[in-house]
């Protein structure tokens, strides 16, 4: 869907947020769902 340097950043713009160091991946997950179930993003 993604021009492949659009992909590129955003692969690692995600690697930098869920990659933190600060919270367990467990937690990371959760906001994730989260965040999207706010926005309107059903899994």
């Amino acid at each position: 869907m993604l021009p492949d340097a659009q992909k590129t950043s955003y692969e690692a713009f995600f690697e930098s947020t869920t990659e933190n160091g600060q919270l367990d991946p467990r937690t990371t997950t959760m906001i994730q769902l989260a965040v999207s179930f706010v926005i309107g993003c059903y899994p």
